[in-house]
């Protein structure tokens, strides 16, 4: 009897769990669609309460996780930035004038963009409200020193820099067909 009461339980959890995956694959949003709000808020308050996520069985390579993490993947040809270090974007051919302008300033931007890209910015290696820097291809480098009795250091040129701000570090990641497609924050 027991085995004839885990079956039903069994299709109904994978059930919720194909709607759940089908709602968080929609690129609207996972509630564009009326039909997916009671799915999407039981899914809400199950994570909440900290019962496990659901699961669906049927969708093979088709899939989501939980992920904690305050910043968003870089977009494609970027990379995460290493933390402590300092860069800014340009072309090969700006480096010495960076390095020349730069040096001339009093005091650098500590993880906070600047809307020019003028100013070479150090990632926080201690703060998570500093920002993620997504970088493109090296272009260079150069070595700074702000004053007189500060230690220089260097500071890395990328064609393109991406900045992202901390946000709310639950999140969900889906995958389709085993590559991650979005991430969404609740």
């Amino acid at each position: 009897m027991c085995s004839v009461l885990a079956i039903p339980f069994s299709v109904q959890a994978s059930e919720y769990g194909c709607k759940v995956l089908l709602c968080l694959s929609n690129p609207g949003g996972p509630k564009e669609h009326a039909e997916c709000h009671p799915p999407i808020d039981q899914l809400y308050d199950d994570l909440k309460e900290g019962r496990a996520f659901p699961r669906c069985e049927e969708a093979g390579n088709n899939y989501a996780k939980l992920v904690f993490d305050p910043y968003d993947p870089c977009p494609d040809n970027t990379r995460a930035a290493a933390a402590g270090s300092h860069v800014q974007q340009g072309q090969k051919g700006d480096i010495p004038a960076l390095a020349s302008w730069n040096a001339t300033k009093s005091r650098i931007a500590a993880g906070q963009p600047d809307n020019n890209h003028a100013n070479p910015v150090r990632i926080s290696e201690k703060t998570r409200t500093s920002g993620r820097a997504c970088v493109g291809n090296t272009v260079g480098q150069y070595t700074l020193k702000d004053c007189t009795d500060c230690k220089p250091y260097t500071v890395f040129v990328y064609d393109k820099v991406i900045w992202q701000m901390a946000q709310s570090p639950r999140a969900i990641d889906v995958f389709l067909n085993g590559v991650w497609s979005r991430r969404i924050r609740y």
